[in-house]
């Protein structure tokens, strides 16, 4: 029997404050259904998580207590690598999907979550929005992966690259250069957060 998602515009996956700062731009500037993801990396991620959840920005907020799940300490890198699935499948409610995923990297957990919502919409956009000053940086931009990472993401199945179905947003376009196979991409503007 096949599953049947509650299919939403999309989600977010944010591991700093400035990521949410910009999923808030893009949600209001684009009027989307979408979930947020705050992972547990920096103090105060759950209190800003429950703030988020009184206002009528996101559908759901989800907070990743990442100590719960085994993903703080020096083995954290490994857990996250070899238990992707499970880890993700503890995160992301087993009943959703969504028609784009926005994200500022190809950190680990956010490729683990990543490679379980394809597994749920194989035609899921991937959103690449800027993340500070090292978005327009050429190696330290959103999509540049090493030829090791790109080794692993392929023993690990993750294939995530789809350059047809990835879009890259940045307050300054006209600054960002980016690497082969993406590099024929437009890079779309991003809303702008005001105080409307």
């Amino acid at each position: 029997m096949k599953n049947t998602y509650d299919r939403k515009d999309a989600c977010f996956i944010c591991v700093s404050p400035y990521q949410v700062i910009g999923a808030i731009s893009i949600v209001s500037g684009r009027k989307l259904r979408a979930d947020l993801y705050l992972s547990g990396t920096f103090p105060g991620y759950d209190t800003i998580a429950e703030r988020l959840r009184k206002y009528p920005l996101f559908e759901n907020v989800y907070a990743i207590d990442l100590a719960s799940l085994g993903l703080l300490g020096k083995m954290r890198a490994v857990r996250e690598t070899i238990l992707a699935g499970d880890t993700v499948r503890r995160i992301v409610p087993a009943d959703v999907s969504y028609g784009a995923c926005y994200l500022t990297s190809r950190a680990s957990l956010k490729s683990a979550i990543l490679k379980v919502l394809l597994e749920r919409n194989p035609e899921m956009t991937r959103v690449f929005f800027e993340d500070g000053l090292g978005t327009y940086s050429e190696r330290a931009n959103l999509l540049f992966v090493t030829k090791k990472r790109k080794r692993l993401e392929k023993f690990l199945g993750w294939h995530n690259d789809d350059p047809d179905r990835t879009v890259i947003m940045a307050n300054l376009p006209e600054l960002v250069q980016y690497p082969a196979p993406y590099d024929h991409r437009p890079v779309e503007q991003m809303p702008r957060l005001t105080l409307d």
